[in-house]
This record gives C-alpha cells, sequence and structure tokens, in this order.
C-alpha cells in the first residue's frame, strides 16, 4: 500500500512537471521491521542509491536506530507511522508526521471519557515499548481526569487468544 502510494504520488508530480525538467525516482529497501536490517537498507540508500529523502521507516525501532546516522548523513527521514516519544527531539533531520504515543494514549482517553462517557475503562496494551508507552499516557490522562480503570493488563504481542485475560477482567 504504502508503495503504491509513493508511486502514484510521484508519477503525478513527474507529470505535472512540478519539478520543471527534474523527475523524483523512488528507491526501496525493506528494513523488514528490524533495526539491524533498517540500518543496513538507511546505509545502501545513502552510501549507493545516494538519496536526499527516506520516507520511512514504518516502525520507531527502526528510526530509532537510524536516526542518528540520518543526521550524520544529513539526510531527511519522514515517517508517517513512527510515534515513540523519544525520536525526533535531538536530530534535525528526523520528521515524524503521526502523533505520539503520549498524544494518543490522552486522545483515548479523552476520546472514551468524554466522547463516550465510558464510565468503566478497562486497559490492555501489549509488552513492547508502544504499547507501555502507550498505556502508560492512556492510564496517566486517566488519572488526570479522575477515571480508575476497572482493570490493566499487558499481553505479547502476536498474542491471539485473550481467554484468560478476558475471564480475568470480569
Amino acid at each position: 500500500m504504502a508503495k503504491r502510494s509513493i508511486d502514484l504520488a510521484f508519477d503525478k508530480l513527474n507529470a505535472s512537471h512540478y519539478l520543471g525538467e527534474s523527475e523524483l525516482l523512488a528507491v526501496y529497501e525493506d528494513d523488514k521491521l528490524s533495526a539491524s536490517e533498517g540500518v543496513l537498507a538507511f546505509q545502501k540508500l545513502v552510501d549507493s542509491d545516494q538519496v536526499q529523502i527516506v520516507i520511512g521507516p514504518f516502525t520507531s525501532p527502526v528510526m530509532a536506530a537510524i536516526a542518528t546516522k540520518a543526521d550524520t548523513a544529513k539526510v531527511v527521514i519522514i515517517s508517517g507511522s513512527c510515534t515513540s516519544p523519544n525520536l525526533a527531539p535531538g536530530h534535525p533531520y528526523v520528521f515524524l508526521a503521526a502523533p505520539t504515543n503520549n498524544q494518543q494514549g490522552k486522545d483515548l482517553a479523552r476520546f472514551a471519557c468524554d466522547s463516550l462517557k465510558a464510565k468503566r475503562i478497562a486497559v490492555l496494551g501489549m509488552t513492547s515499548e508502544y504499547g507501555k508507552t502507550l498505556s502508560d499516557a492512556l492510564l496517566d490522562e486517566l488519572q488526570t481526569i479522575g477515571t480508575t480503570p476497572v482493570y490493566k493488563d499487558y499481553f505479547a504481542e502476536g498474542a491471539n487468544d485473550f481467554k484468560a485475560i478476558l475471564t480475568k477482567m470480569k
């Protein structure tokens, strides 16, 4: 989906001659959602392909692994999905287009309490950094609002059987 979107956008820009005779060329690498693979992919894009802008990566751990390298190489990275609150500060070449986990957690708490008028809230989060920071922000905002969750727990990423958690939640 991301590749198709980028290809479509580049095709439209190139067809419009917005950049005069210059054309945008997309070069793709797969970081396999791995920090070490992300570093290798980024180095190839910078050293071999000589890109000036990277769109992606899609996960915060990969972004954390390449952010300093982007600063050193003076290559702009724009991510529409990285949400760790610790990524962009101190990295002048890193731009995040998605709200951080902290903002998402606050927004979820406000939506549940203000829009849904929820009185009983259970919080389930993944044990990953993403799940913990998002859940922590949600719990902090619920406390600020004055709402105490009736239940909170964590589950492993990729889990698909929640019977035990749901039984405890009753």
